[in-house]
């Protein structure tokens, strides 16, 4: 069956809220819809508005204008010379955090923990047999939010083989596995329900430790700035104590400035 760029983000804009709930779950915080991206379900920090009203973050409709040329909603032309800043929206959510610091921490907590894990799975700083691995998608080895089941028995995060599916859609070829190159009969995604809340709890914990390893690390530094400065002033008195016979000769007879008062 023919999966459209138009089909794609409704599939893609179902799974929105899920997604916002569970963030909002990990993080316990909430944030109004209207500030999600769309494509990429994140709170937006560069909002952009097409012709049609939409709003996405500027790097994500970017990134699909050049895969589809088109307006992931409506599925009209769209280039990235039509985008206009959206002005207002990027006020509100910036006066949203200004006025809650609680928020901005919680989703910048979660933004650092997600970097530092993914970094670990890019690197291989994991066991062979570490749970994580079942957690990253099979295209990109991603860490997923959203796993599903395509037609090849492989599982992968939905926008990224939505993408892919698009792509071939859109370019006129045959629908094949991103992992295998052989012929995929359908374009049907199915939901993994319990792999998603076994994703989403492993993550929930991962921010916690995470969050304690930063104010454990934060703790440590502090502890070695005030070592660092003892050891400078340890330096300091070993100099006077080499210097002392010469400062005994120098300050011999010196008597602490007067002040004398005439009248």
């Amino acid at each position: 069956s023919h999966c459209s760029p138009k089909k794609a983000f409704v599939a893609r804009q179902q799974q929105t809220q899920k997604t916002r709930d569970c963030r909002s779950k990990t993080i316990s915080m909430d944030v109004p819809l209207s500030c999600y991206d769309p494509l990429s379900f994140e709170v937006m920090q560069d909002p952009v508005s097409a012709p049609s009203g939409h709003t996405f973050e500027r790097k994500h409709i970017n990134d699909w204008i050049q895969k589809f040329g088109t307006n992931p909603i409506t599925g009209d032309p769209l280039t990235i010379d039509d985008l206009r800043d959206n002005i207002n929206l990027k006020g509100t959510i910036e006066e949203l955090f200004s006025n809650n610091a609680e928020l901005r921490e919680g989703i910048e907590k979660w933004a650092r923990a997600m970097k530092e894990l993914q970094r670990k799975v890019d690197e291989n700083d994991l066991a062979s047999d570490h749970v994580l691995h079942r957690f990253t998608c099979t295209m990109n080895k991603s860490i997923m939010v959203d796993p599903v089941k395509a037609d090849d028995g492989h599982c992968y995060e939905r926008r990224n083989i939505t993408l892919w599916i698009d792509s071939r859609r859109r370019d006129g070829l045959p629908l094949v596995s991103p992992v295998t190159r052989e012929a995929m009969e359908s374009d049907a995604l199915s939901d993994m329900p319990a792999l998603k809340d076994e994703i989403q709890a492993y993550l929930g914990e991962w921010v916690s430790q995470f969050d304690a390893g930063e104010k454990t690390r934060s703790k440590e530094e502090e502890t070695d700035r005030a070592v660092e400065s003892v050891g400078k002033l340890n330096l300091i008195f070993d100099v006077f104590d080499g210097l002392q016979d010469v400062l005994l000769s120098v300050l011999d007879g010196w008597e602490a400035p007067r002040v004398v008062v005439v009248g």
